[in-house]
């Protein structure tokens, strides 16, 4: 979810992406668990609906979370709708992830 707005449109549009990113700590290899330190990777994604208005506006999205992640954290980051262009976009934000699913 996200309180957005956008003072100078000129026909851009704002939204905020969000990601689930899960880490299994364990894997099967030749029928035998493992301990495991693989890295966070994705598994979904979403983004609000895209909108210009000059006051905060309300907006959200949501992602699912795999049934075999031992460990799940968010991340989050904002982007500009340019017709025509890339988006400009800001830099992830990533929750805790620290506590076990």
């Amino acid at each position: 979810m996200s309180y957005s707005k956008l003072t100078n449109a000129d026909d851009h549009r704002v939204y905020v992406e969000l990601g689930t990113q899960v880490n299994t700590g364990y894997r099967i290899q030749a029928s035998k668990y493992m301990t495991c330190t693989q890295q966070y990777r994705d598994h979904a994604s979403a983004e609000t609906a895209h909108h210009s208005s000059r006051s905060y506006v309300y907006k959200s999205a949501s992602t699912g979370v795999h049934n075999e992640a031992d460990y799940v954290r968010g991340k989050v980051r904002a982007g500009l709708d340019v017709p025509w262009r890339p988006d400009p976009l800001t830099g992830w934000s990533y929750t805790d992830g620290g506590d076990k699913y």
